[in-house]
This record gives structure tokens, sequence and C-alpha cells, in this order.
């Protein structure tokens, strides 16, 4: 869609859901933050992946259930303290990073990646060398209780421009 000023929007329905209030939480996360947390996904992707490879190599079973796992049934989880989203506050502390100045494309208008190549590249190094991954069933990866992080505290504290 394009607006009167012929810039793109998109439009999307998980977008939209997503302002609807809801009951859980009064604070929402900024919109450009879950875009952030989305292009960082992306950004270690292949390292997420070839973790899970080269473990299920080894017949690796889910150190919560026992169950063993496989490609199809497992999921890679960040172990706790240092949480996929503990890990990407700590890095954007570090680089004084705020969300809003955080530019998102996406590859084949659907996944979210870092538009600045430099900074996906600097995120995944990060990543490899903080990062403490394991694997579960998709069970127990389910039944981990959520930590949730401070969002607002960390982006408030942040000095920033554009």
């Amino acid at each position: 869609m394009v607006d009167d000023l012929e810039n793109e929007i998109d439009i999307s329905f998980v977008y939209t859901i997503g302002l609807l209030s809801s009951g859980r939480s009064s604070y929402k996360l900024p919109q450009s933050l879950k875009n952030m947390q989305n292009a960082a996904r992306t950004a270690i992707e292949e390292q997420v992946r070839n973790f899970r490879d080269t473990n299920l190599k080894a017949g690796v079973v889910c150190e919560i259930t026992g169950v063993s796992l496989s490609r199809d049934c497992s999921h890679v989880d960040h172990c706790s303290p240092q949480t996929f989203d503990a890990l990407l506050s700590a890095f954007c502390e570090q680089e004084s990073l705020h969300s809003d100045a955080v530019e998102v494309d996406s590859k084949y208008g659907v996944i979210p990646v870092f538009a600045d190549k430099t900074l996906a590249s600097e995120w995944s190094e990060y990543h490899a060398e903080h990062a403490k991954l394991r694997l579960l069933s998709p069970a127990a990866h389910r039944a981990l209780k959520k930590q949730k992080y401070n969002w607002r505290e960390l982006l408030e504290s942040l000095e920033w421009t554009l």
C-alpha cells in the first residue's frame, strides 16, 4: 500500500491485531522493538540451525523430559539467565542502540532483517560469544516460565539521536 506522500506502508493482520489492548499488560512493546527482535532472530538463524544439527548428530535427549530429540521434534533454547531478550538488551546497552534508530528491512517481503549488514554481523558475533544454547523437547520448551525483560527501562535510559 502507498500513502498520499508516496511512502510505502506495510499493513499486516498480525501487526494490526498486536495493536489491540489486552488485559495481560498495560505496557506494549513498541513496534520498532518487535521489529528489531525479529531481525535479531533472523541474524542468528544460522547459528541456531548449526547448533541444532551438530547436537542432533550426537544423539542428544531433552535434559528436562529425557525424550530423544530429532530435527522435527526439538527446540533450541537460550539458557536462563542469558535468554534471547537478555542477550539482545545487553548488546543494545553496550552499543547504546535504541530500537527506534534501527532500520529493519524484509527479505522476500516477510522475513525481517537488519538493513545495516554491519549491525547484523556485530549482533551475530555478540550472540556467538555470549549465548548458551541447549536442545529441548517442544513440550519442555513451552513449559518453561518465560522471563519478562524490562525493555521499557532500557529504552528510556538510552540516549539516542537519529
